[in-house]
């Protein structure tokens, strides 16, 4: 049976996230991006199978010290900011655009590129080697992520990065969302 994205997971995962949000919960953040990775496998219309749920978890479970290094870099670009030092906000920015552009292609598009069959790491050279041939659609998706996650929006770093990473996967499957509503 195959599974898809219905628009009660859509609003019970919004629900979650904006509770998490609210409750303040350390690591909520962490929490509700794992969530949607396994989300994200109904979005993506992959087979939801305990096989890939294990993928995705374990793929989600080797991106996050990444996701602590693009966290901290982000809050720097917010202090520094705050004190009008450009040098270290170029720095700074340029850093986290790096890493957003290495969290992007690995934990949105590696939906795109996935098959059943192969493990992590053949996802990951599977990643890397699209770059290539689909470069203005990374650059497009990266500057999504990462324009959300240092915009002003009144959340801290790492639920901006989440809605980041959520944004991105919903502009990349559009069309499935406008099913849905």
């Amino acid at each position: 049976m195959i599974q898809t994205l219905k628009l009660k997971h859509l609003i019970l995962y919004i629900a979650s996230f904006v509770l998490l949000i609210l409750s303040e919960i350390p690591g909520g953040a962490l929490l509700a991006l794992f969530a949607w990775m396994q989300l994200a496998l109904l979005l993506w219309q992959k087979e939801f199978t305990l096989k890939n749920q294990l993928k995705f978890g374990i793929l989600f479970l080797t991106l996050i010290p990444t996701y602590f290094l693009w966290g901290a870099v982000n809050s720097f670009v917010a202090i520094y900011a705050k004190e009008s030092h450009f040098i270290f906000i170029i720095m700074y920015g340029l850093l986290s655009f790096i890493v957003c552009f290495w969290l992007t292609l690995f934990s949105v598009f590696s939906y795109a590129y996935s098959k059943s069959d192969e493990t992590l790491l053949e996802l990951y050279s599977a990643c890397i080697a699209e770059i290539k041939t689909q470069k203005v659609v990374f650059l497009y998706t990266t500057l999504i992520v990462f324009l959300i996650s240092i915009s002003p929006l009144p959340l801290t770093e790492d639920y901006r990065i989440v809605l980041g990473i959520i944004a991105a996967h919903l502009f990349l499957k559009f069309s499935e969302l406008k099913k849905l509503i």
